[in-house]
């Protein structure tokens, strides 16, 4: 089974609830928009679950979405740890917030492995980054492609206007964050490969590949998984990542 991510809910002292599977917390919100001047500071914050047969979890990153790689729809080159798909012997327990009850997860009655001390913290993940939008940013974008969307995800990030409400004349940008346990499963939603049979991501060299991946048919990324039975390129879809279901907008 894949890790899971979960934004943060309601809190209860200093845990939280957790949210829905597959969500992320920007800025204390698990969707919407972000809103913000030139400058603003960001956090993104989330719980995690790696099945107990599987752990621990080897590899969480954040993508901040706003790269400057002009070559490239989604650039690479502002993931925090940088270069993390490179790292192997990371060693990251389960995160575990506040149960629907209001009860602590971690240490929890009947617990298993996955909730002992040795296994789950009671901290939730939390990473923090600058967003700038200078107008010479905001002109870069213009000459870009406008904010487009698909599958739930902004394709190009950073961008400008387009389906992002309010990002006309602002610098729009979309976090999202992935995990990936000790067997090589990870976050996201991928039916385009043989190689598990499932629509869960897996295998860093294939499904699993953050600079790679996504990939929607033929249109982004260089997924190296082998087409699926019975799913079209048109219908194909490998993202190891939770994008924040929303937007950061900056307006300079």
């Amino acid at each position: 089974t894949a890790p899971i991510i979960r934004s943060l809910g309601l809190f209860l002292g200093d845990q939280a609830r957790e949210g829905a599977d597959n969500t992320i917390s920007v800025a204390g919100q698990s969707g919407g928009v972000v809103n913000g001047g030139a400058f603003k500071r960001v956090d993104v914050s989330f719980y995690t679950e790696a099945n107990a047969n599987q752990m621990p979890i080897r590899r969480v990153v954040v993508d901040w979405g706003d790269g400057d790689n002009s070559n490239l729809d989604w650039p690479t080159d502002s993931q925090t740890p940088p270069n993390a798909s490179a790292v192997n012997d990371n060693f990251y327990k389960n995160h575990r917030g506040l149960d629907p009850s209001g009860n602590p997860i971690c240490g929890g009655i009947n617990m298993d492995f996955a909730k002992t001390e040795e296994a789950c913290s009671s901290s939730y993940m939390k990473f923090t980054h600058d967003y700038i939008c200078t107008p010479q940013i905001l002109n870069e974008l213009s000459a870009k492609p406008a904010c487009n969307e698909e599958n739930g995800r902004l394709t190009n990030s950073p961008c400008t206007g387009g389906v992002a409400p309010g990002g006309s004349g602002a610098c729009v940008y979309q976090p999202r964050a992935h995990l990936m346990d000790n067997w090589g499963w990870c976050t996201g939603f991928c039916n385009g490969s043989d190689e598990d049979g499932t629509d869960g991501c897996y295998f860093d060299g294939g499904e699993c590949h953050i600079d790679n991946c996504p990939d929607d048919g033929a249109t982004n990324g260089d997924c190296s998984a082998s087409g699926a039975d019975g799913v079209s390129d048109e219908e194909r879809v490998i993202n190891p990542w939770v994008n924040f279901d929303g937007f950061v907008i900056l307006t300079p």
